[in-house]
């Protein structure tokens, strides 16, 4: 038997057993970085996706009805109340035609993890974007957490370089993976005047992204995601906007 398998195949058993290891070996080695590529490109996939929903949306509200400061939506304040509320999901409204839900929890819990999510670092974020109620929540149907948060009528909450009138909250994993991460699956969109800025872009925090929150804590984020199609930024240092956006 021994003679008719080295005769049809060309090796012996032990020579079969050392390959099938050898192969083992590499695989052990190389499936984690193949890993980690797939899961970056669904983030990326995903996040692009609603960057480029909330912009169409955004945008066309603006060309119907005027800039934001004419939408009627006033300050939200700190403490959630109800006029917070009924601000942000005013703002909602504006996307509801163009996101798909389905779940939508407004000012209740469910739409996001339960928990306090971390920054990059390993600290708290002290918001549970679940528990808070002045915030408008949803899942879109390909299991997106998103959270509106109106800030200002007049579009003039200074945010780093912008003036902003609010803000969009994105879980790309959604509400059943657990708490998440800034800049890991967790991401931000700064809504101005007339239009949606990533968080992290460089109208936003500068182009120096040695000083961006980004690599330090995860906020800010968002920008080098969409625009560099990889999140290098938890795995290297010494990315640089214009010169060095991948670890290799």
């Amino acid at each position: 038997m021994k003679f008719e398998i080295e005769k049809v195949f060309g090796f012996t058993m032990a020579e079969v057993l050392v390959t099938l290891g050898l192969v083992g070996v590499v695989a052990a080695m190389t499936l984690p970085s193949v890993i980690t590529k797939i899961e970056d490109q669904v983030v990326v996939a995903r996040l692009k996706k609603i960057y480029s929903i909330l912009t169409i949306s955004y945008q066309s509200h603006i060309v119907l009805e005027g800039d934001p400061t004419s939408w009627a939506l006033g300050d939200v304040s700190d403490y959630s109340t109800s006029e917070d509320y009924a601000n942000s999901a005013g703002l909602a409204r504006i996307f509801e035609n163009k996101i798909q839900s389905a779940l939508v929890c407004g000012s209740k819990k469910g739409c996001f993890a339960d928990g306090y999510y971390k920054f990059t670092n390993g600290t708290e974020w002290r918001d549970s974007l679940d528990e808070k109620t002045h915030r408008y929540k949803m899942v879109t149907n390909d299991g997106v957490s998103v959270a509106y948060h109106w800030y200002a009528g007049k579009c003039d909450k200074q945010e780093k370089n912008l003036k902003i009138c609010g803000m969009v909250f994105v879980d790309v994993d959604g509400p059943k993976s657990g708490p998440a991460t800034w800049g890991k699956d967790l991401f931000r969109f700064m809504l101005t005047k007339n239009n949606v800025v990533p968080d992290g872009d460089v109208m936003h925090a500068g182009s120096d992204f040695s000083k961006s929150e980004c690599p330090k804590q995860g906020t800010q984020c968002a920008a080098w995601v969409i625009y560099n199609e990889n999140r290098d930024y938890l795995r290297c240092k010494n990315l640089k906007w214009y010169s060095k956006t991948k670890c290799q």
